[in-house]
């Protein structure tokens, strides 16, 4: 996106982080898992902030969520919990809390990250150059679960469908 080009709902101040044009942020998955940081503090004690958030994760102006409600979002995200689970758990429709600003605005915030997949294939004597299948040598710990999708072109779906199916594969979550 360009500078002077930002979307309605981006407030300008969220929108020119990257270079004073633009902030890059990950894709809303509901497969995505997100943790709080420390910085979710200053939610708790920032008076501008609470009311900026409000207003932006708002599904509606005229019935603004509760900021308790959008706290307790933000701080069960943890390891683990992807956001179709916390969706299911804490429902966001009925608190009047748009999920996908919600974690747009708190990652633009820093009051939480994404969390990334990283397969690693354990090879037991094995060298990793013999390895049928190419995609297998991604799986270093250095490559994400997307980086390698995206490699590939297969979904992500699809990819994490076949690493559960390989015991020889684990994930660590960084």
């Amino acid at each position: 996106m360009l500078a002077g080009y930002a979307p309605k709902n981006l407030t300008r101040n969220i929108f020119c982080r990257y270079y004073g044009v633009v902030a890059l942020i990950p894709i809303f998955q509901y497969s995505n898992v997100y943790a709080a940081t420390p910085k979710l503090r200053s939610l708790a004690e920032d008076k501008e902030l609470q009311q900026k958030c409000i207003k932006y994760v708002s599904k509606s102006v005229r019935q603004p969520p509760n900021l308790r409600d959008i706290f307790r979002m933000y701080s069960s995200m943890t390891y683990g919990t992807t956001m179709r689970d916390l969706c299911i758990r804490l429902n966001p429709h009925p608190l009047r809390i748009d999920e996908r600003k919600l974690v747009q605005f708190g990652v633009l915030e820093g009051l939480i990250r994404r969390i990334y997949k990283y397969p690693v294939y354990l090879t037991s004597g094995q060298a990793k150059g013999s390895v049928k299948d190419p995609m297998y040598r991604s799986f270093t710990g250095l490559h994400s679960l997307d980086e390698i999708c995206c490699t590939y072109g297969i979904s992500n779906q699809q990819l994490e469908e076949q690493v559960e199916k390989d015991p020889s594969v684990i994930l660590i979550w960084k």
